[in-house]
């Protein structure tokens, strides 16, 4: 059963919020509609994309995209009970106001408060960290503070530089790989009207944009990641779009042919 949600101002000036794709942010809101009184829901997209977007040609893969972002930015954890997938909505009852008189949830008390549990110890104690990237960024910041206790010279800018190459080495790994899989326009799409070059460098300057840690790139903050579904996903989304997808806001030289979006 559908239920009246709130959406406060500062929803819409949250960084976290800011990071998540358009079309995700939107589905962030959908679900608080459809979750129970505790911030759960089904974490079945077929289901999902029935409720919150009847009307619109989108695929279960494009659902089950919004769904990985959202639990890779811990907003949404998982749960699981009876071989069923389901998620809680780790800020749920911080901004929303539910009657506790009536408050009922769909999943069992016991399994319930178990997962409660688990987003209370992550959110208290010494370390509050609560993403890989997050864990990451914790540990680089641990290993500079002890090369400066060495008196190891490790200025910003040479770290900047040294993260840059790392990441580029890796950028031209997924390069190569788009490469093999469609190494002719013909073989990359069959007479596209936008050309498979420029699909490609929208593709890889979306997907190869580096966090502001330079540690990691988009794609390799996925849960899941398949080169050949990804590039598959991406044409039928130029073709609904009638124009070739946008890249992410990077630094792209368009001088070269591919440059490490950085």
């Amino acid at each position: 059963m559908a239920r009246i949600r709130t959406i406060k101002p500062e929803f819409w000036e949250d960084e976290k919020i800011a990071n998540l794709p358009i079309p995700c942010r939107l589905f962030f809101i959908g679900i608080w509609n459809f979750a129970d009184d505790y911030g759960v829901f089904r974490g079945n997209p077929s289901i999902l994309k029935a409720k919150i977007f009847p009307y619109d040609d989108l695929s279960t893969s494009d659902v089950q995209e919004w769904i990985n972002i959202l639990e890779n930015a811990r907003m949404i954890i998982p749960v699981n009970h009876n071989d069923e997938s389901y998620y809680l909505i780790r800020t749920f009852n911080s901004h929303q106001i539910i009657d506790k008189r009536y408050q009922k949830s769909i999943l069992p008390q016991n399994v319930l408060n178990e997962a409660i549990n688990q987003i209370t110890m992550c959110s208290h104690g010494n370390d509050i960290v609560t993403t890989p990237q997050e864990k990451e960024e914790e540990k680089e910041k641990e290993e500079e503070m002890e090369g400066s206790k060495n008196g190891e010279k490790n200025s910003p800018t040479n770290s900047n530089e040294n993260k840059k190459e790392i990441l580029k080495k890796r950028y031209f790994k997924l390069v190569h790989e788009v490469q093999e899989l469609y190494p002719t326009p013909m073989q990359f799409e069959k007479d596209h009207i936008f050309g498979s070059e420029k699909i490609k460098k929208c593709f890889l300057t979306y997907w190869g944009e580096p966090n502001k840690s330079l540690t990691k790139m988009r794609f390799e903050m996925e849960k899941t990641w398949n080169t050949k579904l990804r590039i598959t996903t991406w044409l039928s989304n130029a073709e609904k779009w009638d124009h070739p997808p946008r890249p992410g806001p990077t630094k792209l030289n368009t001088n070269k042919r591919y440059d490490v979006p950085l």
